[in-house]
């Protein structure tokens, strides 16, 4: 049985709660003061709206696909934001659909009921993809500003009213910020940042925007370069975009099966997509997303199988000297961009003698699925 965080409701703290799963949670939720930005913000929190409940600010959007503890976690953040509860919602759309899911979404709601902020549970099938979730949730939010997060992100106290604070003037989009790097990148739709300084589960957008531009493209399936997308289609359509820069979150270190991490890089098929949609914010903002030694050491491991057929013993040698070069210089550069809290040397050797062929054969992949010239 999933545990639930709960918090005091007169100073909105946590209390009696599992310490370890705390951990990212209390520790970002210290007393802050707003300042006159922020309070004046909140300074219209009387006005109703046409039925007689508050207007609302903004709606908070939550696939919820991985962990019924991670969103435990991320559920336990947003409750605790120094905001006007009433004025914002949280719509979890969820895609697992399991009991452990949808006890931590009820208990959560039950919790919040008085004091806010509703907590709303809307089906997903997960098959339809990150990307379909997120239209779901802002399809049916009430918020002039919709916000969206993983449930694998922990959001700092005052990450809401940053984070709105960010929409003035013509602003129709912003992105907020990781407090901390990944321990180490890799090509994954959760990772620090798709385009630049886009972190995909972390940033606002006006609601009459994303009905304008139609939200998500779903044919991004798999949870990666769907933010992306969205990104440059706001640049296309001449939307002002900001930074938010105190809208902070952390994320929850994920323990994954090496079978996993091999899986997930099938995604990069979406490089293809999204190029042949923007090849120059393609071009600008990402570059060449799969490195060029992967590559070279894909073509080493063809010449060595080649000249092994063909007993051309130079060739050989040049090319195991080559990949060996190549694979070694790759793995040293992963293990110094891993913390010392989360370096595991032997796993990353593993990985990298995979993950050159894997990453190249889901780009032609994506390249001969969506017609495009990007390899």
């Amino acid at each position: 049985m999933s545990k639930v965080l709960t918090f005091s409701r007169s100073r909105r703290r946590p209390f009696i709660v599992n310490e370890e799963q705390l951990l990212g949670v209390a520790a970002w939720h210290g007393s802050r003061r707003m300042n006159g930005d922020l309070a004046a913000m909140h300074a219209g929190s009387a006005r109703l709206d046409h039925g007689g409940m508050p207007e609302l600010l903004a709606s908070v959007i939550v696939p919820a696909m991985a962990s019924p503890e991670m969103l435990n976690r991320c559920l336990a953040s947003l409750a605790l934001q120094e905001f006007d509860c009433p004025r914002f919602e949280v719509i979890v759309v969820d895609m697992r659909a399991d009991e452990a899911t949808r006890e931590v979404i009820e208990r959560w709601r039950v919790h919040t009921a008085l004091t806010g902020p509703h907590i709303i549970s809307l089906p997903s099938p997960a098959h339809e993809g990150l990307a379909a979730a997120r239209n779901r949730g802002w399809r049916v939010a009430r918020g002039a500003i919709v916000a969206f997060i993983d449930e694998d992100a922990v959001a700092r106290s005052d990450w809401l009213a940053h984070g709105l604070q960010a929409f003035r003037g013509n602003v129709q989009a912003a992105w907020g910020r990781l407090a901390t790097a990944r321990h180490e990148p890799e090509p994954r739709g959760d990772g620090d940042g798709e385009a630049g300084d886009v972190i995909p589960s972390n940033f606002f957008c006006r609601r009459h925007v994303l009905n304008e531009i139609d939200g998500f493209d779903e044919r991004f399936s798999l949870g990666w370069r769907e933010s992306a997308d969205f990104y440059f289609r706001l640049l296309q359509s001449e939307a002002r975009v900001a930074q938010a820069p105190q809208a902070l979150i952390s994320r929850t270190p994920l323990n994954r099966a090496i079978s996993s991490e091999l899986a997930d890089l099938r995604k990069m098929q979406y490089d293809a997509l999204l190029f042949k949609k923007h090849p120059d914010f393609f071009r600008q903002k990402l570059g060449a997303s799969v490195p060029w030694h992967f590559y070279l050491i894909v073509a080493m491991l063809g010449v060595f199988a080649a000249s092994l057929w063909l007993h051309a013993y130079d060739a050989m040698a040049m090319s195991a000297t080559v990949w060996t070069i190549m694979t070694t210089r790759l793995c040293l550069r992963r293990i110094a961009a891993q913390s010392a809290a989360h370096r595991d040397s032997g796993r990353v050797i593993l990985t990298s003698l995979l993950m050159p062929p894997v990453a190249v054969f889901w780009r032609i992949v994506g390249a001969l699925r969506f017609r495009s010239a990007l390899l």
